[in-house]
């Protein structure tokens, strides 16, 4: 992947990956209303983002992207304070 992206490009990722993951592992008590905002910043980010992060990852197929849009929304979604 490193001969194809850029160091930032791979940094968005790994962030958009790190969301995922964090929300996935606090889902549950999200869910049932029991997750304390605040307990991790992380998963508050997440949080705050999910409804964007869905809308970037599930791109219906009649919307096709450029990849240059693809990696503006990436860096919109991941940059600091986004």
């Amino acid at each position: 992947m490193p001969d194809v992206t850029t160091p930032e490009h791979r940094a968005q990722a790994q962030k958009l990956r790190a969301l995922l993951a964090a929300y996935q592992e606090a889902e549950d008590l999200i869910q049932i209303g029991a997750y304390q905002k605040g307990t991790n910043p992380l998963v508050d980010e997440a949080m705050a983002k999910m409804d964007r992060i869905k809308r970037f990852l599930i791109q219906p197929a009649d919307e096709p992207s450029t990849l240059e849009e693809a990696l503006q929304g990436l860096a919109a979604l991941c940059g600091e304070g986004a």
